[in-house]
């Protein structure tokens, strides 16, 4: 059977049209959730640091003290 209408094109379209804006959001989706574990790496790491030398600093003084 041969659909002479326009409607099996339209409802294609509109499938295709939704895909992609699935698609579209997901990407903006999986960048937004990259850079917020970036940031959250970036901190721990930056914390970490900060530990380090202050411990670092607490033993040199202890080492000057004695």
């Amino acid at each position: 059977m041969i659909r002479d209408d326009d409607e099996w094109r339209e409802n294609y379209m509109t499938i295709e049209m939704k895909i992609d804006e699935k698609y579209e959001q997901g990407k903006l989706d999986g960048i937004s959730i990259g850079e917020k574990r970036g940031e959250q790496r970036g901190r721990a790491e930056g914390e970490r640091k900060r530990d380090q030398d202050l411990i670092s600093s607490w033993i040199k003084k202890r080492k000057n003290n004695s």
